[in-house]
């Protein structure tokens, strides 16, 4: 995400638009992290990038934060096999009418 706002940041000032950019960031997710390994699944360390992110940006970006959770998902094996219902659900049913989506996931599993 680093890179995304980098590149946003380089190309546009905050006079170029009269309304922020509206950013939906999607993210998988446990409720509850089933060993210390999945931690990165759940929201604290999220919810504090975005509290930054959303401080540095007023007024440029718009962002929401969506966790996609599924309680019968206990660990990350799971989720990885849950991964494509979840985000289809997601895409056709409930996702914003943001200008971007944005699909966050950490790299050691392929969803």
């Amino acid at each position: 995400m680093a890179v995304i706002i980098a590149i946003f940041s380089s190309f546009c000032l905050p006079a170029v638009w009269a309304t922020p950019l509206t950013v939906e960031i999607v993210t998988l997710g446990l409720v509850t992290p089933a060993w210390p390994g999945s931690i990165h699944f759940t929201g604290t360390g999220f919810d504090e990038g975005f509290r930054i992110l959303r401080e540095k940006y007023e007024g440029i970006l718009s962002l929401t934060h969506t966790f996609l959770v599924e309680r019968k998902v206990t660990n990350c094996v799971d989720l990885v096999a849950e991964a494509d219902v979840m985000l289809s659900e997601w895409y056709y049913k409930r996702r914003s009418q943001a200008d971007l989506h944005v699909y966050l996931s950490p790299s050691k599993y392929d969803s």
